[in-house]
C-alpha cells in the first residue's frame, strides 16, 4: 500500500493510479489480482481507516475445537447403530437449526467432499458393519455342517 501510494504521490514520476498499484504488486512478486487488492485496501483505508489484516496462523479446523468434534462423533455413532453412515449425514447435522443454535459462533456450512475429509479426519472408515468377531464366514452352510460333525 505504502509503495503504490509513493508512486502515485510522488511529484517527479508521472504514473497513474492503476500503474503505481501494479508496479507495488509486481515488486512484491505478485500480478494484477494482488494490484487490485492494493488500490482496495487503500480506498478502504481512505473511506474507514481501517488497515487488512493478515491472515496467517489462521487457518484452523473447526474440528479442533473438542467440544464441536465430540458432538459430530456423538451424532455419528447414533447414526452408525441404524446401519452405516454417509458424508451426507455430517452436511445435514451441521445445517440443522440445533447445530446452529449450540455453535452459533461456528456458523458452519461444508459441502459433501469436506464432509468426507471430516470423517477421515475423525478416523470413521467407510465398510460394512461387522457383526461380533466373527467377521470370516463362520455362518456359510459348509462351515456349520462341518462344525457339527465336529462336535459328535
Amino acid at each position: 500500500m505504502v509503495g503504490a501510494l509513493s508512486l502515485y504521490l510522488d511529484p517527479s514520476l508521472s504514473y497513474s493510479w492503476w500503474e503505481s498499484s501494479m508496479i507495488a504488486a509486481k515488486v512484491s512478486g505478485h500480478g494484477a489480482y494482488h494490484a487490485r487488492c492494493i488500490r482496495q485496501w487503500i480506498h478502504r483505508f481512505l473511506m474507514f481507516g481501517t488497515l487488512p489484516l493478515h491472515r496467517y496462523g489462521h487457518s484452523q479446523s473447526v474440528l479442533e475445537d473438542e467440544n464441536f468434534s465430540q458432538t459430530i462423533q456423538l451424532h455419528l455413532q447414533e447414526r452408525a447403530k441404524d446401519g452405516y453412515i454417509k458424508a451426507e449425514d455430517i452436511v445435514d447435522f451441521l445445517s440443522s437449526p440445533e447445530m446452529q443454535e449450540q455453535f452459533p459462533a461456528k456458523k458452519v456450512k461444508i459441502i459433501i467432499r469436506t464432509a468426507q475429509k471430516w470423517l477421515h479426519k475423525l478416523e470413521w472408515r467407510y465398510g460394512k458393519k461387522h457383526n461380533g468377531m466373527y467377521i470370516d464366514g463362520h455362518e456359510q452352510e459348509d462351515v456349520v455342517a462341518y462344525h457339527a460333525e465336529f462336535l459328535q
